[in-house]
């Protein structure tokens, strides 16, 4: 999802819109990979190489929420990573405290279902 930044040259438009697609899309897998392992462990043990694709895809998604239900879904599902993964990961923490202050500010309309995430005070060590 990273990679794909460096296709943001706005001297070549199709090259950003292409490359907004991918990210989007490589998200919303991650999303879906990751629900699978909640619902087959949990969010207990989750393998740190988790943590930079969570804090990348929400990064991603809380800008393209309104775009599909799918994508409301895949930030839901990243937040519930991104919680948990804050206990450990001092650098998550700080990227859902960026996602939570951004979506404050810029009044960006959060998945109800992630306002409920983020506000759970269970989550936060």
């Amino acid at each position: 999802m990273s990679l794909f930044e460096a296709l943001t040259d706005p001297d070549h438009p199709q090259f950003v819109q292409q490359a907004r697609y991918y990210q989007i899309k490589s998200a919303h897998e991650i999303a879906q990979c990751l629900r699978v392992h909640r619902q087959a462990y949990g969010l207990k043990h989750i393998p740190s190489q988790m943590a930079d694709a969570t804090q990348t895809g929400l990064r991603i998604l809380a800008y393209h929420m309104e775009d599909n239900d799918e994508s409301r879904q895949a930030f839901a599902e990243l937040c519930r990573f991104g919680m948990a993964l804050s206990h450990s990961f001092k650098q998550t923490a700080d990227v859902v405290h960026e996602i939570r202050n951004s979506a404050l500010q810029q009044n960006l309309r959060l998945p109800p279902e992630a306002i409920a995430i983020l506000d759970d005070k269970g989550y936060e060590s």
